[in-house]
């Protein structure tokens, strides 16, 4: 798990460069800013250009209740091992999260179940790269799947049939056994020969995802222990990886 660097924050704005960044370039560009105790804002033209791919799916997202929204800004907390997320909605609105560094270092995007009432979608990288807004419908389908699937429970709508149909869909394409390289230029990523880690199989990376460390009382690293509800969750994360689409075949 990666770790929030160590930083006495000021109130300085770090500009972003103006030409176009990898999403490696522009990751490490943030990680830079949050270790110096700046705060960093995404380019406007670039964080609507993420928006307006993903705009004409709205109708869908908003009809199962979802908001979606785009990291606009990141801003360190002082004292804390942590940072403060502002969140850009789709309808123009605002919030603010503040969660540990490892949720920008290793995520790009996510479902939260609920939020003030709202289930909600965050992409946390798009704004910092403009090389691949092409991807980011396919992302966006990642996720509405998991919505999906925590809406039917959450209302207890009887979609076993449906959904065993999309586990053994992704069984069939053996998306898990893909590596993450792989998966991220069929859905349309640019630049996903830079992605770290890409070796690894997305059955490897959940494994390692789904499940949390352990300490003795003195903080210590002891050990891992797998969520409970591991099995499900890579489940789901199957399903939605295939439910992506792609710029060619998985198979």
């Amino acid at each position: 798990m990666s770790h929030l660097p160590c930083c006495a924050c000021r109130t300085w704005q770090r500009k972003v460069p103006t030409a176009i960044l990898t999403e490696s370039a522009g990751h490490l560009l943030v990680a830079q800013a949050v270790a110096s105790g700046e705060a960093i804002s995404i380019r406007p033209e670039i964080l609507a250009s993420a928006k307006a791919a993903v705009e004409p799916m709205r109708d869908l997202t908003d009809a199962l209740g979802v908001k979606v929204g785009f990291l606009s800004r990141v801003e360190p907390v002082e004292g804390a091992q942590k940072v403060r997320y502002v969140i850009e909605f789709l309808d123009g609105t605002r919030g603010r999260i503040t969660g540990p560094w490892s949720w920008f270092d290793g995520t790009r995007a996510v479902f939260f179940p609920y939020s003030g009432g709202s289930p909600l979608i965050l992409f946390y990288r798009a704004g910092f790269s403009g090389l691949f807004q092409e991807s980011l419908r396919g992302e966006l389908w990642h996720e509405i799947a998991h919505a999906v699937r925590h809406i039917y429970v959450k209302d207890e709508v009887p979609i076993g049939r449906v959904w065993s149909l999309l586990v053994d869909h992704a069984e069939r394409l053996r998306v898990l056994d893909m590596t993450l390289t792989d998966y991220l230029e069929k859905v349309g990523r640019s630049d996903a020969a830079t992605e770290r880690g890409g070796s690894e199989t997305l059955r490897q990376r959940y494994e390692r995802e789904y499940r949390r460390e352990i300490k003795d009382p003195h903080g210590n690293h002891v050990g891992w222990e797998d969520y409970r509800d591991k099995p499900e969750r890579i489940k789901q994360a199957a399903a939605a990886d295939a439910a992506a689409p792609t710029a060619g075949p998985i198979a």
